[in-house]
């Protein structure tokens, strides 16, 4: 069990394929369906959160701390298309895993970075949206509905990249 992300076996893993030169700094994102209206159309929308893993995890937590920002309202609508809005949004995410980009790190000096997403938060039902399946399917094994709390039929997917 790990205390914080940087303990952790993807950091020392990123960081060893990048060199000593750039810095690992693991995007971590979140996301909760809420509705917009309640008297006109019934509008709703998933907001999604970011965070840096290299805040520390009694800051991130405090909201009066701002450790997650806003990064954008995701359309409640098929798999496909949140997927391909999900995309356009995490487009300079994924630029920046390739190529290090300059951030300004707590002590005011800009350093480069590499940013990777490493984790996201979500509650079952967004998770099975980001993973294209069915609402009654489970995302961390390859059980099918009929056979979800039989543990001989449930092979867990490792998460480690």
């Amino acid at each position: 069990m790990f205390g914080e992300i940087n303990s952790g076996d993807v950091w020392h893993y990123y960081q060893s394929l990048i060199g000593p030169e750039e810095m690992v700094n693991p995007a971590i994102l979140a996301s909760d369906g809420t509705h917009l209206t309640n008297f006109s159309g019934d509008g709703k929308v998933h907001l999604v959160y970011i965070s840096s893993g290299q805040i520390h995890g009694d800051i991130c937590n405090q909201p009066n701390h701002c450790g997650f920002l806003l990064l954008c309202y995701l359309p409640v609508c098929k798999a496909w298309l949140t997927h391909k809005c999900l995309r356009i949004v995490l487009q300079s995410l994924k630029a920046a895993g390739h190529q290090a980009v300059p951030m300004v790190n707590y002590c005011g000096e800009e350093q480069m970075n590499r940013v990777f997403l490493a984790a996201w938060i979500a509650d079952k039902e967004e998770q099975n949206l980001l993973a294209a399946l069915g609402a009654n399917s489970c995302v961390a094994c390859h059980a099918k509905t009929e056979h979800l709390g039989e543990e001989h039929m449930q092979k867990v997917i490792s998460s480690f990249v």
